[in-house]
């Protein structure tokens, strides 16, 4: 029975999905909003669903969740929009990052008692955007093209940022040193190699997309 039930909430949460998506070209409600309302409901305030109910799919489900969207915007995107936002982007997700550690950190030492590098470990954390958030809401918005991919590619590198620097951070509070070159380094390698897969990954799916799209099915593959 309980199988039953997983399988019904899971096909009534798609439908929502489908109705609040609707809903959005009307009311202006985000549906991403709606879920997360839902999911906040049947989570921490009613104890229906806890993330030990989830195990490793959980993990999973988010992760291929978040990889769909990001290729779902990356087919929308065009090099000359590219070209033009990523200054803006780049610039956009630093001042972003720095401004919300800038709050983070004091409060964090202020009001939960922490240690500065705690702070910092908490701040970066919490500085990023949600991708999966962000390009579901963006790409609905009336946006010029600029824009949206700025803020779409804000929402990328803040990702990368958050990741970044909390495990950097983390390794900090544990020597007990923080060590700013090994931060840096340890960002700048990470950006370079995610750009040389994601390259990479580009390259074949702009040979085989086309020949995807005349297969059987081809949405759901």
């Amino acid at each position: 029975m309980e199988i039953a039930l997983i399988i019904l909430a899971a096909g009534f949460l798609i439908f929502l999905a489908h109705l609040f998506s609707a809903l959005f070209d009307k009311v202006r409600i985000p549906d991403v909003l709606m879920l997360v309302v839902i999911g906040l409901l049947v989570g921490p305030v009613t104890g229906l669903v806890s993330p030990e109910d989830l195990g490793e799919v959980g993990y999973v489900f988010a992760m291929i969740t978040l990889i769909i969207i990001l290729f779902e915007s990356g087919l929308g995107l065009s090099f000359s929009a590219l070209r033009e936002s990523m200054g803006r982007g780049t610039r956009l997700t630093v001042i972003n990052f720095i401004a919300s550690l800038a709050v983070v950190v004091p409060l964090s030492v202020l009001i939960l008692e922490m240690s500065v590098l705690e702070g910092f470990v908490l701040g970066s954390i919490l500085g990023g955007i949600s991708s999966a958030i962000v390009i579901p809401i963006v790409s609905k918005l009336p946006l010029k093209e600029g824009s949206r991919t700025a803020l779409i590619l804000e929402s990328a590198f803040s990702d990368v940022l958050c990741i970044v620097f909390a495990l950097g951070f983390i390794q900090a509070f544990e020597y007990h040193a923080v060590r700013p070159t090994v931060i840096l380094g340890t960002a700048i390698a990470a950006v370079l190699l995610a750009a040389v897969i994601g390259a990479i990954a580009a390259f074949f799916w702009a040979s085989v997309l086309n020949r995807v799209r005349q297969l059987q099915n081809s949405i759901f593959f």
